[in-house]
């Protein structure tokens, strides 16, 4: 009785990091503060954990988190950062993520960005 206890509140406090995507941001934020990471824009930090690095990215570096340390979790984020080139960071402030519509014409495949 008491392990399905514990493990019920693990995972109700698992769906709430992962659901609560303010706090995801502040993570990230945390991170990237610790390690004195490159200029930051206001805005750009949500842009780069929405658009780039999106939920399941954010999982994973919290499971990095959880297993190896944070310091690897916030070595891995600046890595990421880097690699979120100026030319990606224009477009997400542009467009935010891009939808694809697909449709057929005539037998073919088309794809509308």
């Amino acid at each position: 009785m008491f392990l399905a206890l514990v493990g019920s509140i693990n995972m109700m406090k698992w769906l709430f990091r992962a659901l609560y995507w303010p706090g995801q941001v502040q993570y990230v934020r945390k991170q990237l503060r610790a390690f004195d990471a490159t200029h930051r824009e206001p805005g750009i930090l949500a842009k780069f954990t929405e658009n780039y690095l999106r939920r399941d990215g954010m999982f994973i570096i919290r499971l990095v988190g959880l297993n190896m340390g944070e310091v690897v979790a916030g070595e891995a984020l600046c890595g990421l950062w880097n690699n979120y080139s100026p030319e990606r960071r224009l477009i997400a402030e542009k467009s935010g993520r891009k939808k694809t519509n697909k449709s057929r014409l005539n037998g073919r495949r088309l794809e509308v960005m």
